[in-house]
């Protein structure tokens, strides 16, 4: 069943209306519980050793076990979030992605409360509130990406990587017109970057399948943290980094070309897994729940949400 809204020119138009108008907005704080970065990082030490690469992919190998394994959504909204969250972080609540999560739902929802209060001084405003107040379609919905996160790296993540593809792909099947944001902190930054990745250049799940052009059409933006294959020559590296010093199992330069214009991979100094730091400490693997960069991402995602409709005007 197709869920998308009857009037698709003006779902765009208002889109783009509420976003650029809620970029205004300002965040309220929100809070989320600070992982154990020790765990975090022993497991992509772990998986750095190469002592696991491909272990797991067989399980979840797309030509082998093709049945979808695609997480059941609720219809079709407007906007979709897909995070996913670094190791033995909580699911949906109290992770470092669900702040950014959280502000976008703020943003957007105070945009359609506007929106709907005075239709007529927002008609000719470009702000995304027109969305819900014209079709039955929610204007958002956020899926925090159900797989493992755990230390056994090397099953945990090609388990991520195989559902967040045929996630996608039943999306842009069931909801085409549907706009795509993800979002990913330590071993989910790596299970979102490497699903996007060519099998041959991946450092593991080189068998559970890549998105295909259709389901990856609708990206509109994408932010990393601490990832683990983060390459600071990259365009769009950012963060406080010490230029020249990559992740501890850097990806090929270029590798994500095809994303690079919205995309943003935050690493800040000190963080041992996008720097590959040898010294021991953790504080810089954790430093994005309190540097103002889970509102920057959020900001970023609104911004890159909002271009993505204008280039289709």
């Amino acid at each position: 069943m197709n869920f998308a809204a009857p009037d698709q020119k003006l779902t765009k138009l208002a889109l783009v209306a509420a976003l650029l108008t809620a970029l205004a907005i300002i965040f309220a704080g929100c809070s989320a519980s600070t992982p154990n970065a020790a765990a975090q990082i022993l497991a992509i030490n772990a998986i750095a050793d190469r002592e696991e690469v491909n272990n797991g992919s067989k399980k979840w190998d797309l030509n082998a076990h093709p049945a979808s394994t695609a997480a059941k959504l609720s219809g079709c909204s407007a906007v979709l979030l897909i995070t996913a969250r670094g190791t033995d972080e909580p699911l949906s609540r109290g992770n470092l992605l669900s702040v950014v999560a959280n502000k976008l739902t703020e943003v957007l929802s105070k945009a359609q409360m506007a929106y709907k209060s005075n239709p007529a001084a927002n008609t000719n405003q470009r702000s995304a509130a027109v969305v819900a107040s014209k079709t039955a379609v929610p204007i958002f919905q956020h899926y925090d990406l159900e797989y493992p996160a755990t230390a056994e790296f090397g099953e945990s993540a090609p388990e991520g990587m195989r559902k967040l593809t045929d996630t996608l792909e039943n999306q842009a099947r069931l909801c085409p017109e549907q706009k795509i944001l993800l979002a990913g902190y330590s071993q989910g930054a790596f299970t979102i970057a490497e699903s996007l990745t060519a099998p041959s250049k991946r450092f593991l799940g080189t068998n559970t399948g890549l998105p295909s052009d259709k389901a990856t059409a609708n990206i509109a933006g994408i932010i990393l943290y601490g990832d683990p294959r983060f390459v600071a020559s990259e365009p769009y590296a950012y963060g406080s980094f010490k230029p020249g010093r990559d992740g501890i199992i850097p990806r090929l330069p270029g590798t994500l070309d095809r994303y690079a214009d919205i995309i943003r991979n935050y690493c800040v100094a000190h963080d041992i897994v996008c720097q590959a730091m040898q010294q021991n400490r953790e504080d810089g693997h954790v430093a994005y729940f309190h540097n103002g960069m889970q509102d920057e991402g959020a900001k970023f995602l609104l911004e890159k949400l909002a271009a993505s409709y204008e280039r289709e005007q």
